[in-house]
């Protein structure tokens, strides 16, 4: 329950009789409304409140602590078992601070890991706003000058306007001098949930959390990394950055508390959820000053504002919502004629087993001579199907197509040094390397040759790989450093390509293009028609492996980044090829998701259903099947998508709010409002056990109808992923598990 002064616009008697400034609380107060929302301004000292329509608090700053303090603040990544950052000093809870002193951030610096954040920190001295000294407002908004206990050296300017769905705050300084980090605070309640963050595997709730706005690359299970022998946790531990890292980045989250907050800056940010103190949250930047959206308003109608201004998922073609098959380039590929066959006996298979696919991607295309590369395009056409490729702006890396090092050198394509010389990075494998620099007009001229060059090989599209390997000191032709550019490179990276294709497209009528991309930050979904969730590897954890998916999926979807695109078996096979148990497993996972896409093998290439058995592939076209008769559902749901924000695939607690059991499962969801997906993620599992909300619901396989608000279990053998519909529901046409095999096996038949 809220405390008392929580339900009204201004503070309670008891807090203002408490605070010996108040002479008069009607000249205390600046009052802004905007729609459904409301910002209360508490002049003396500066304090302010996020009301609703009905004019109820739903956020509050905390008090002044009215001191300044020692600033000895650090991000880690954190040890096995650990989910929080240790700070080495808790850092203040006032409504602004600041921090005056010197900081510094770290990255890996070569290898597997290039630009994931070590460390960060940051010291000096920090100092807080006190009081409001110069003011001009209108009804909805207002620009203040802030006094701070700094004395007269500098001043905080704090502007408030209407926004998607609330109030935008920016901060700034009339002097920024040596002002190294920006940090804001908010009162909690006890049941507060925080969710969103992007695709976080761990959880679906981060209170009690730091959860750092940071893009990381490759984190694994450790078990399954060469190397990590002191990182030995097994859970939901990701080496190196923790459990919390993440390839797509969301810096903003739904409160179950009536609203959502959002940052607008790139740099470095760390958010501490309940986790210092149990009643409220800190937001702190690395930078000087802050810009962050407040909506206002139920999870949907937040989710909805949020996405306005972060982007929104771009529709695909109706063929690349249909399952499809990558052929992966295995690390150690051997030569390109071995490449050239496996694509070879993969068009073999496909005409054999006739699986229900709509698309072949070719990843290691760029080991090919063009004529290899237009005959298996042409191939790939005469079977119906669509040809994909890949790219990315890793320049050295083996695969990237016409991306030399040389030739990115001699362009001056890439980002500098401080001194003006080439920065060089390194490959996986250790080679020298760089990336492409996308605020350079020339690099951009450059990256649409490469795109088109893409297409013209007969390719209807393409992976959009990597996008984390910015380090913090390198300079970009724009002026920013990667301090900056770190959380910025994706969404340049993948508006360039959505540049290029678009030009392509309008050049070609008639052909139309699918890519989906790996790296993300707030404002990268608008430039993507999908995204996977990195280099998975192949087991069953919750780290990275299948249990990862669903809270990854679900937390991205929130965020405008609802196209999400497993690779069915897993990409890492570090203790072998992919189990059969496993391989089915995630094909049923993924039966029921907005894309159906086999892609594994990382290690040792790719492993296809009929590199099995005849039952995996029996199992394997079966549920491809069952994927595209529901594409006409994820159509529509994606469509609604961009209108709304609304996911295509929705987590228990937003369809179903008010349920607190419902909110804490993350291995179930909603495909759109009336389809309920519960797929088995337990190695050796022939049922699974699940809980199904409130109102009525019907066993797709059993046709049994179950009274919602309780646990099931069901059968769930191998090659069935649990669905049920929503009792009345129809939404999609009614085909029997039965009629499903025999159209699965009327086109094999067909095709033989």
């Amino acid at each position: 329950m809220r405390d008392a002064h929580h339900d009204h616009t201004r503070p309670s008697a008891q807090v203002r009789a408490r605070d010996a400034t108040f002479a008069s609380v009607r000249e205390r107060y600046i009052v802004l409304r905007a729609g459904g929302a409301g910002v209360v301004l508490q002049t003396a000292p500066f304090r302010y409140y996020l009301t609703d329509g009905a004019g109820r608090t739903v956020l509050a700053t905390p008090a002044n602590v009215a001191s300044s303090s020692v600033a000895a603040y650090s991000i880690a990544n954190p040890p096995p078992g650990q989910f929080s950052t240790p700070e080495t000093t808790t850092p203040p809870y006032a409504p602004v601070t600041y921090t005056v002193g010197t900081s510094s951030i770290t990255a890996m610096s070569g290898g597997t890991f290039q630009g994931n954040l070590v460390s960060a920190s940051m010291s000096g001295t920090t100092y807080e706003t006190t009081r409001v000294v110069a003011e001009t407002h209108t009804g909805s908004s207002a620009h203040l000058t802030l006094a701070t206990n700094e004395g007269n050296a500098r001043h905080v300017t704090f502007d408030v306007v209407p926004d998607a769905g609330g109030f935008r705050f920016t901060l700034g300084f009339d002097d920024a001098t040596n002002v190294v980090g920006t940090d804001v605070a908010f009162l909690s309640t006890p049941r507060e949930a925080f969710r969103g963050f992007g695709g976080r595997h761990d959880a679906l709730d981060q209170r009690g959390a730091s959860v750092t706005s940071y893009v990381q690359e490759e984190n694994q299970n450790p078990l399954f990394v060469p190397g990590a022998t002191t990182a030995n946790n097994s859970g939901s531990y990701l080496f190196p950055n923790g459990p919390l890292a993440a390839y797509n980045v969301q810096a903003s989250f739904v409160s179950s508390n009536g609203y959502g907050f959002l940052v607008r800056r790139p740099e470095l940010s760390e958010f501490r959820l309940a986790l210092d103190r149990p009643d409220a949250w800190h937001l702190g930047l690395y930078g000087a000053g802050l810009d962050y959206t407040i909506s206002v308003g139920g999870a949907a109608a937040v989710i909805a504002a949020q996405t306005s201004i972060a982007g929104r998922m771009a529709e695909p073609p109706l063929w690349a919502l249909q399952p499809g098959i990558d052929r992966g380039y295995a690390t150690g590929e051997q030569s390109a004629a071995a490449y050239y066959a496996k694509a070879q006996a993969d068009l073999a298979n496909i005409r054999t087993y006739a699986p229900p696919i709509a698309y072949y991607r070719l990843e290691g295309w760029a080991l090919l001579t063009a004529a290899q590369v237009r005959d298996i395009a042409n191939q790939v056409h005469a079977l119906g199907l669509h040809l994909m490729v890949y790219v990315n702006p890793y320049a050295g890396y083996s695969i990237a197509p016409n991306v030399s090092l040389t030739t990115v050198l001699a362009g001056g394509y890439e980002p500098r040094t401080a001194t003006g010389a080439p920065y060089l990075i390194t490959t996986p494998s250790g080679a020298p390397a760089t990336i492409l620099d996308y605020t350079n007009p020339a690099t951009i001229k450059f990256w649409n040759g490469i795109v088109s060059g893409a297409l013209d090989t007969g390719a209807d599209g393409f992976m959009s790989d990597f996008g984390e390997q910015v380090m913090p000191d390198m300079v970009f032709a724009n002026g920013e450093t990667g301090v900056t550019m770190h959380n910025e490179y994706p969404a340049r990276y993948l508006a360039a390509t959505r540049a290029a294709v678009n030009t392509y497209a309008a050049a070609h009528p008639g052909r139309e293009f699918f890519t989906f991309s790996r790296a993300g930050f707030t404002g990268s979904a608008e430039f993507e028609t999908g995204n996977f969730p990195g280099d998975e590897t192949a087991d069953y954890g919750p780290a990275s492996g299948l249990a990862s998916l669903a809270p990854d999926m679900l937390n991205r979807s929130v965020g405008g980044s609802y196209g999400y695109t497993t690779d069915i078996g897993g990409y890492f096979e570090a203790t072998g090829p992919t189990p059969k148990e496993l391989f089915i497993r995630w094909a049923e996972w993924a039966a029921l998701t907005p894309f159906f896409r086999l892609h594994n093998g990382g290690y040792r290439g790719t492993e296809m259903p009929w590199d099995i058995d005849a039952d995996t592939v029996a199992k394997f076209n079966a549920l491809a099947a069952l994927h595209a008769r529901f594409v006409p559902l994820i159509d529509r749901l994606w469509k609604e998508a961009i209108a709304t924000g609304m996911p295509i695939v929705r987590p228990f607690w937003l369809a179903f709010p008010g349920d607190d059991l419902a909110a804490r499962q993350q291995q179930e969801w909603m495909l759109g409002p009336d389809v309920l997906v519960a797929p088995v993620v337990v190695q050796g599992a022939t049922t699974n056990t699940l809980y199904l909300p409130s109102g009525c619901w019907q066993d797709q396989h059993t046709q049994r109808v179950y009274a919602g608000r309780r646990t099931v279990t069901v059968a769930a053998p191998l090659g069935t992923v649990p669905y049920f519909f929503r009792c009345g529901a129809r939404p999609i046409p009614i085909t029997s598990p039965v009629q499903l095999r025999r159209g699965v096996e009327g086109r094999r038949a067909t095709a033989g």
